[in-house]
This record gives C-alpha cells, structure tokens and sequence, in this order.
C-alpha cells in the first residue's frame, strides 16, 4: 500500500525514536566491559562479561512484550486520527523488537572486541549491518527483483536482516580474532543479584541521560502532531540531521 512521505517520515520518526530508547539500556550496561580487561583474573572478566549479557537476553525478551503490548498504545497516542500511520508504525515497531535478537547480539560482541582494544572488528560488524540495511531497503520496501513490495514492513526486515548480518559477523570475529575472552553461552544463565545490581548503578544515570533526547523528541511530537503530520516528519528530520553534528563530538 502506498504511503504518503510525511507519513512514512512520521511513523519511521517514532519507532526511531521509540526502538532507540529500548537499546539504551543494553548499551550502557556493555560498556562496562572494557573495565576488567587490564587484570589477568578470569573470574573477573567472567563477571563483567556474562552478567550483562544475561541482562541482555533479559532486554529482548522485554522488547518482545513491548512490541506485542506497547506499540499500539504508543502510536495511538499520538496519531489515532490516521490508522494508516498507527497500523504501518505498529507493524514496523513489532517486526523490529519481536526480532531484535540480532541487535543485541551485535551490541554485545561489539562492546567485547572494544574491551579487549580490537575496535577495528566493532567497525567491520557495523560497516556489514549498515550496508546491507541499505542495500535491502528499496528492494524489500519497492519490491525490486526477487523481493515482493512490502512497503513499511520491508523497511523493518531489512533492518532487522541487517542486525543479524552484524551479529553473526561479531560472534564470528570473536571466536576467531579475540582470544582474550572466549564465549560459553552455557554460562550466562547463572545471573548475581548482587553484580546485576552494581551494573544497574553504574548504567541507569547514563541511561537517563540518553534517554532525555528521546523523550524530549517525544514531547515535541505531541505538540507538533496537533498542527500537521508533516510539522512532526520535518522536526523528526531536523533532528536526525542534528545528530550528525554531535557524533564527533560524542566519539570523542
């Protein structure tokens, strides 16, 4: 089905913005595994390693109920006066957390060869997930060549394709560029509330922090969306533009 730029802007807008406040989390809590890698102990490196990626696990499987039960009420919220926006944005949302796994495992194998100095490999997995999103997202949202026209949805599948391309090429360079730590998923399922709690002190001020931005984006949409859909697909532009200009700075 067609679907109008400033609606397609505005739906992609608000799962942006909704899907990226999901992965907060995971992200803050990876980067402490940088912080064990300067001693020899194993049992140290265990700890900083398999507690958040238990935590990680735990996040997909919220991200699966948030799809199923929140997406709706998130998009219905906002623009319940147009279904084709809450329909298209409810479809989008659920693909993109329901089959999120693959980010999570990319974020995790990232943070991992970042901790042991390889962030060369962290680039490659990145470079592989970005350039096959790209590649695949006319092809499934046109239906160009094999794929059929899946408009919204396919935008969501690409990303998603995209995620597990990046994540299976993390475990990959893991096992075979990263001896420092190597990876027993057998152990992850042995959680310590003592040490998930010490990761959540750490990680929840900056979580807060990043979050900010989202839930400003979110607050001006709402005002936005009373005067025109397209008001809201320009702001969301405006915004990802402005991104841009702090990514140096951010890296640095």
């Amino acid at each position: 089905m067609f679907v109008p730029l400033q609606h397609f802007l505005l739906l992609l807008q608000r799962a942006f913005c909704f899907h990226k406040f999901l992965l907060l989390l995971l992200q803050q809590l990876s980067d402490r595994f940088d912080l064990p890698l300067s001693t020899p102990d194993p049992l140290l490196i265990f700890t900083y390693f398999f507690f958040p990626a238990f935590l990680a696990l735990c996040s997909f499987a919220v991200s699966i109920l948030i799809g199923l039960f929140v997406a709706r009420p998130f998009y219905m919220v906002q623009v319940s006066e147009n279904m084709q926006i809450v329909n298209d944005g409810v479809n989008y949302l659920r693909i993109c957390c329901c089959l999120s796994l693959g980010v999570y495992i990319e974020i995790t194998f990232e943070r991992l060869m970042q901790g042991t100095g390889r962030t060369i490999y962290s680039m490659f997995t990145q470079l592989a997930g970005a350039i096959t999103n790209i590649i695949l997202d006319p092809l499934m949202i046109f239906g160009i060549g094999p794929f059929p026209e899946m408009g919204v949805a396919g935008a969501a599948a690409a990303t998603v394709i995209g995620q597990w391309v990046a994540g299976i090429l993390g475990i990959l360079l893991n096992a075979k560029k990263n001896p420092d730590i190597q990876v027993h998923f057998k152990d992850i399922f042995h959680p310590n509330a003592k040490i998930i709690g010490h990761i959540y002190a750490v990680g929840i001020p900056s979580i807060i922090m990043s979050a900010i931005g989202s839930v400003m984006t979110f607050g001006m949409d709402l005002i936005l969306v009373n005067f025109t859909t397209t008001a809201v697909a320009v702001f969301g532009a405006y915004f990802k533009l402005q991104s841009f200009f702090f990514m140096p700075i951010l890296g640095m």
